[in-house]
């Protein structure tokens, strides 16, 4: 529902005469999306390695919402025991996919125009880069 609503409203700050805007029109470029709990076969995975233990100390400053043994609150998605280990295993799992310890899947609503597809891709894919011999 977020997505659409996002998508809905990217399409109307770029419409000129929309009665509720608040400023000059505005398309956006790109819209990404991620995948909270539902999958869907990414368009980019970014490479978050270097930033993956400080984004899950992020998440844990709402420690409450997430497991907790002595808790007498209903178990919610994110709070079952097993949800950390899915968390990090799935960022593990995309990681992989890119050559990177941890990756980030996000999902492109259309095509994004390339002018330079060997440049686009020089540092791209699992192996490390090999001489250009």
């Amino acid at each position: 529902a977020a997505a659409r609503l996002v998508a809905e409203a990217s399409f109307l700050a770029g419409v000129g005469k929309y009665e509720p805007s608040a400023g000059p029109p505005h398309r956006a470029r790109v819209v990404l999306r991620y995948a909270a709990h539902r999958q869907f076969e990414p368009s980019v995975v970014v490479d978050v390695s270097d930033v993956f233990e400080r984004k899950r100390r992020a998440c844990l400053a709402y420690r409450s919402q997430f497991f907790d043994p002595a808790s007498k609150e209903p178990e919610t998605y994110i709070s079952g025991e097993r949800f950390w280990a899915w968390w990090e295993g799935r960022a593990r799992h995309y990681g992989n996919l890119v050559g990177a310890a941890y990756g980030e899947p996000l999902l492109l609503d259309g095509p994004v125009r390339l002018d330079d597809v060997v440049g686009a891709f020089a540092d791209y894919g699992y192996y490390p880069k090999t001489s250009s011999r």
